[in-house]
C-alpha cells in the first residue's frame, strides 16, 4: 500500500513538473509572439516611411540605412517566427509526454492496488489460517486436559469424578482418536461403582470402535468379567474364547490375569 501511494505521489509530482515546463513554453511562446508582434509594427512603419512622399527629398546614403534596417528587421523576423514554430513544436510535445505519463502511471498505480489486495486477502487468509490452528490446538489441549483428568482421579480410586469426566469427553470429543480408550477406561469406572451393565456395554464399545487397538484384549477381558457378574456365564465365556482366538499372545503375557476371569466363571473347554 505505502509503494502505491509513493507511486502515486511521484505520478503528482511529474504530472506537477511537466505543467509547469508547459505553462514555462506557452509564456515563452507568449513572449516571442508578442516580440513578433514588435517586429512587424516596425517593418509596416518602415514600409510606410519608404512609401512617404519624403522619402524622395532622403541622401543615398539615408537610403542605404533605411533598406539595412529593412533587411535586418526581416532576418529579426523570420527568426522569431522559426523560435515560435520550434516552441509550439515543444509544447506539443511536452503535453503529449505528461498525458502519457499520467495515464502510465495511472495503470501502475492500478496493478499496484491490485497486487495490494491480493496481498491482504492472502494475509488475511493466513490469519485466519493461523486463528483456525489456534482453535485446534486449543480444542486438543482442552482434550487432553479432560482424559488426564479423568485418568488421574481414576488412579485415585474416585470413580465417580473419573466417570463424569469421561463421559464429559465423550460428549465432548466423540470424533477423538482416543475415544476407545475413553470408553474402555468408563467401563473400568462404571464396574468398580458398580454398574455392571453399564460396564458391559461401555467395554463392548471400546473394543468395537478399534477391535485392533491396544485396548482391545483388555475391553474383551472386562466385558467377560461384566458378563459374568451379569450371570450371563455362556456369553462370557465364549467372549473369553473370543479372546483367546484373536489375541494368543496376549492371552499368554497376561495368563494370570486371564486365568483369574475364566476360573472365576468355570468355564469349561
Amino acid at each position: 500500500m505505502r509503494v502505491a501511494l509513493l507511486l502515486s505521489l511521484i505520478g503528482v509530482i511529474l504530472t506537477f513538473i511537466s505543467f509547469r515546463s508547459t505553462v514555462f513554453a506557452e509564456d515563452a511562446l507568449g513572449s516571442l509572439r508578442s516580440e513578433l508582434s514588435l517586429i512587424g509594427s516596425q517593418v509596416e512603419d518602415l514600409r510606410l516611411d519608404l512609401l512617404s512622399p519624403e522619402v524622395r527629398s532622403l541622401k543615398p546614403s539615408d537610403a542605404g540605412i533605411a533598406l539595412l534596417r529593412l533587411d535586418a528587421l526581416e532576418a529579426k523576423l523570420r527568426s522569431t517566427v522559426g523560435r515560435v514554430e520550434a516552441l509550439e513544436f515543444n509544447l506539443q510535445i511536452l503535453s503529449e509526454d505528461a498525458s502519457n505519463r499520467i495515464l502510465e502511471f495511472n495503470a501502475k498505480l492500478v496493478e499496484l492496488e491490485g497486487q495490494d489486495k491480493l496481498f491482504r486477502k492472502k494475509t488475511d487468509s493466513t490469519a485466519q489460517n493461523s486463528k483456525n490452528k489456534q482453535t485446534q490446538f486449543s480444542e486438543v489441549s482442552n482434550e487432553t486436559l479432560v482424559f488426564d483428568k479423568a485418568i488421574l482421579s481414576f488412579n485415585s480410586n474416585d470413580f465417580e469424578t473419573a466417570r463424569k469426566h469421561l463421559q464429559s469427553f465423550q460428549r465432548s470429543y466423540p470424533q477423538s482418536i482416543n475415544i476407545a480408550e475413553v470408553n474402555y477406561w468408563l467401563a473400568r469406572a462404571k464396574f468398580e461403582l458398580g454398574d455392571t451393565k453399564g460396564s458391559a456395554n461401555d467395554f463392548l464399545e471400546a473394543f468395537s470402535l478399534s477391535p485392533r487397538g491396544i485396548f482391545a484384549w483388555k475391553s474383551l477381558l472386562g466385558l467377560a468379567m461384566s458378563l459374568g457378574e451379569l450371570g450371563q456365564i455362556e456369553q462370557g465365556c465364549l467372549t473369553l474364547g473370543e479372546l483367546k482366538s484373536r489375541f494368543p499372545k496376549k492371552v499368554e503375557e497376561n495368563f494370570d490375569e486371564f486365568s483369574v476371569v475364566e476360573e472365576q466363571m468355570k468355564c469349561s473347554e
